[in-house]
């Protein structure tokens, strides 16, 4: 189950039990191989600033950090995009390892139900750089990406996300992305 972070139109909110996980997640994570750190426990509650998800995946010497969002854009604007930043305090080596991770990642979510953004990047490649995403800039040795699995406010990305299977695709989508990433 993919567990939505991030700021979500008033609207939306009643139907947060729906999109929640946790737990489960952690331990199909395990199963899988991998261990995982969640900033957040729940959708109520706040997760550190995003500069100190930076140094936790720093500190954790973590293997990539994943922020998982969705967005709430303008209605017309819909699918997955992902983010990285083209400068890191890590430099060229986590810059270009991000910049690969982030393709791995949008390479998979194409299996998805969810469409490439139409407002981000390209269909082809749905990628944004930039350089004002604290949780990202700060990575010292750590490749990091922010994915915005969809957007909450376009009716056919909040349709598509209500739905668990929607949402264990893009979850399983994203962590088969990660695997490939981390390969290059």
């Amino acid at each position: 189950m993919l567990h939505l972070r991030g700021d979500r139109p008033r609207r939306h909110r009643r139907a947060l039990p729906e999109l929640r996980s946790g737990p489960p997640d952690r331990r199909r994570a395990a199963r899988a191989g991998a261990a995982t750190t969640f900033t957040r426990v729940d959708d109520t509650t706040f997760g550190p600033c995003n500069d100190r998800r930076a140094t936790l995946a720093n500190q954790a010497r973590a293997d990539a950090l994943v922020s998982l969002h969705a967005d709430s854009d303008a209605a017309g604007k819909r699918g997955f995009h992902i983010i990285y930043a083209p400068q890191m305090a890590g430099g060229r080596t986590v810059e270009e390892a991000s910049k690969g991770l982030a393709e791995a990642v949008a390479s998979g979510l194409r299996a998805t139900p969810i469409r490439p953004a139409n407002y981000k990047g390209t269909p082809e490649m749905p990628i944004d750089p930039r350089a004002n995403i604290a949780a990202l800039n700060g990575l010292t040795a750590t490749p990091g990406v922010l994915v915005e699995v969809g957007n909450l406010n376009n009716p056919d990305d909040w349709s598509a996300l209500r739905q668990p299977a929607t949402r264990d695709a893009v979850a399983t989508a994203i962590a088969d992305g990660v695997r490939v990433g981390l390969r290059r």
